[in-house]
């Protein structure tokens, strides 16, 4: 268990750093708010998981997360590009996650910060794969000639 749990946690922070530096040099103004909430989200964690015991409702981090959902959904809300539903949605199941701790206190340890840790992967995997996809579409609107009459 503590291997998978040491692997999430390396794979998180380099897909974080590079998810981070692609968005925001590729993504535009959503890229770029997407990668601030990001980072701010992953500070604030990062500080509260000195102060959380693992073994019931991390509350700190559902609060930190619950904002970050929020923040995702005022994105997805403003934003023209379809990453950021993406993203808000799979950090929607990661806020589930931590519902599941209140609703079944027995949750096991390795479940619930498993599964906080793959939809976070997911989440920033969607950042990038959409980003990816609107810079990609954006360029073919511009290489393709004007209609000619």
């Amino acid at each position: 268990m503590q291997d998978t749990t040491m692997l999430i946690e390396i794979l998180f922070w380099l897909l974080l750093v590079l998810t981070c530096l692609f968005c925001a040099l590729a993504g535009g103004k959503a890229g770029r708010a997407g990668v601030a909430l990001i980072i701010a989200a992953t500070i604030a964690t990062d500080i509260a998981q000195n102060t959380t015991n693992w073994s019931h409702t991390a509350w700190p981090i559902a609060a930190i997360d619950a904002a970050l959902l929020v923040g995702l959904y005022i994105l997805a809300l403003k934003s023209r590009a379809y990453w950021p539903l993406w993203a808000t949605g799979f950090h929607l199941i990661t806020v589930i996650t931590h519902i599941a701790t209140i609703i079944a206190p027995g949750f096991r340890f390795g479940v619930y910060f498993g599964f906080s840790g793959i939809w976070s992967l997911l989440t920033l995997l969607a950042m990038v794969i959409g980003v990816a996809a609107d810079h990609r579409a954006s360029h073919n609107r511009r290489a393709e000639p004007a209609p000619t009459e």
